[in-house]
């Protein structure tokens, strides 16, 4: 019996706290500011460490990481920035996120596996201002990162079979930064609507050591010492937004 090849990665997905509560109480205006502050502040992150932004709607993010470490750094680099940056008002920025790493399979669709859904679930129990991990995670980076797991409670997330056990995630020291690490090879997998090679959709205006104009549907390539390079495809155009944003037809757990 064959079985289809896997690859692990972290999964690492960010949303905002009270979105909608601040909609509702601040105005149009005054959300779509934090919204754009939070997602520049998320993609910064997410660039220096490496990881492919798959899918955002609304307030949240999905991302993918070649490594586990590589998706708790971001995800800790996140927290630091929201909970350093203000809005004009000097409102606080509230993120929860939930990190986990296993094996998916690769598809034309993108990764399909568990562990997609596990790291889900896991966001979902974050509180504002929260990293939370699995224990999958706290075995893999325990001894590679100068964090601190704080076991925090064991719940029964929606949809997956077994208890999960998960933890907080704090810095050693505060306020002490954890440096980059050196890129490493990610082969993304996303929709191409030939059906032919990897590609991913992105509204970007300049990628750092990409093309000077992408849109459309563009091949993503990634360099073990660069950051994420976008070759335009023959049918991509250039965009009339310069908000970055990457799609896929993962529809969630």
């Amino acid at each position: 019996m064959s079985v289809a090849p896997s690859r692990t990665n972290g999964f690492l997905f960010a949303d905002l706290r009270d979105y909608t509560r601040y909609v509702e109480s601040h105005g149009d205006r005054a959300a779509a500011a934090l919204l754009e502050a939070y997602r520049s502040l998320v993609r910064a992150a997410v660039a220096d460490y490496g990881g492919a932004e798959i899918k955002t709607e609304g307030d949240s993010f999905y991302v993918v990481f070649p490594s586990a470490s590589s998706a708790v750094q971001c995800g800790l680099a996140i927290i630091r920035s929201a909970a350093e940056g203000r809005l004009a008002g000097g409102a606080p920025i509230h993120v929860g996120i939930g990190v986990h790493a296993g094996e998916t399979v690769e598809t034309a669709e993108g990764y399909v596996g568990s562990a997609v859904n596990v790291a889900a679930r896991v966001c979902s129990q974050a509180r504002p201002g929260e990293l939370l991990v699995t224990d999958t995670v706290r075995a893999l980076t325990r001894t590679h990162l100068p964090v601190r797991f704080v076991n925090r409670t064991t719940r029964r997330l929606k949809g997956i079979g077994e208890p999960v056990v998960l933890y907080r995630v704090e810095p050693l020291a505060e306020g002490v930064a954890i440096a980059p690490p050196p890129r490493r090879r990610l082969l993304g997998v996303f929709p191409s609507p030939t059906g032919v090679g990897r590609t991913a959709r992105t509204r970007s205006s300049t990628p750092a050591g990409g093309t000077s104009c992408t849109g459309g549907w563009a091949r993503l390539r990634w360099s073990p010492r660069r950051s994420p390079r976008f070759s335009r495809s023959p049918a991509s155009r250039c965009p009339r937004s310069q908000d970055s944003r990457s799609e896929s037809r993962w529809r969630g757990p």
